[in-house]
């Protein structure tokens, strides 16, 4: 076993001691990183795998949420309460529409 390595963790990559103290051969996310993750995973009383597993389907639905929702900038935003609280006049074509919906929908 590692010097560095934690028991019952499993081996993300290698660890070494370098000029810095503690430092990750292989990757951005060092040996704090792995301590942090097995500590959260304990206290939700899960494996660090499922913790991960659990983690990345949030991180992924907020995702997918995030980018179904429409930013508007507040040029965009004006404009539109504008037409929310003063709509144009309806045409000849909206109108149509209208009738044919009533006639579509009307009880009977």
């Amino acid at each position: 076993m590692d010097r560095f390595e934690l028991r019952g963790l499993p081996r993300i990559s290698r660890y070494r001691a370098g000029r810095h103290g503690l430092c990750n051969s292989g990757t951005d996310h060092g040996f704090p990183s792995a301590i942090r993750l097995k500590r959260a995973a304990e206290l939700q009383d899960r494996t660090v795998t499922d913790f991960v597993i659990a983690a990345v389907q949030v991180a992924a639905q907020r995702a997918i949420q995030q980018a179904g929702v429409i930013a508007f900038s507040l040029a965009d935003q004006e404009r539109f309460a504008r037409a929310l609280l003063s709509p144009p006049k309806a045409n000849a074509a909206l109108n149509r529409a209208f009738a044919r919906q009533r006639k579509l929908i009307a009880p009977g």
